[in-house]
């Protein structure tokens, strides 16, 4: 763009000289099953989420994050929180620097858990050892290996080998 004005619109300025209203967007008044399909398209993710991106943290909330949309009003949190649970998937590495996925399971609590169903963990240690320590956190589930010598997944060991466990909710 060369700086010049005289290629912008001729409502430019206008529209930073109008009277705007902070009135939102009705989107109650919109049929149920129009805004729940918009609910889902705002919670759902195309790829997995990792729960143990995030550097360890003792902040619980920053442990949880919650789609935005969720933290909005009540009744939305209510309809699309189990959207979000149910309708992704989610993954967690256990290694280095990243946070144990027992604490994120923890906090985001037993109904969210049976929503979500299962997820898939990136790790080193056995799925005897997975189950022993989930039971000791008062989590029921099934924990089964699928897939083994797994590489890469974790940049300090670019050498070693993993195992992906799936650890369903029961």
């Amino acid at each position: 763009m060369d700086g010049s004005l005289q290629n912008l619109s001729s409502d430019f300025e206008h529209i930073f000289h109008s009277d705007h209203s902070l009135q939102t967007f009705p989107l109650f008044r919109l049929p149920p099953e129009i805004w729940l399909r918009i609910c889902d398209l705002a919670v759902t993710n195309p790829k997995p989420i990792n729960i143990t991106r995030a550097p360890k943290t003792p902040d619980q909330v920053a442990l949880v994050r919650q789609p935005p949309l969720t933290r909005t009003c009540r009744l939305l949190r209510y309809e699309a929180l189990p959207m979000f649970y149910r309708n992704n998937a989610f993954e967690a590495r256990h290694f280095c620097e990243h946070a144990c996925p027992r604490q994120w399971l923890v906090a985001i609590g037993r109904e969210h858990l049976r929503a979500m169903g299962s997820f898939s963990l990136h790790t080193r240690m056995s799925d005897r050892f997975w189950q022993g320590c989930f039971e000791r956190t008062g989590l029921k589930v099934k924990v089964e290996v699928t897939a083994t010598e797994v590489k890469g997944q974790c940049p300090r060991h670019l050498h070693g080998k993993f195992q992906t466990l799936t650890v369903t909710f029961l």
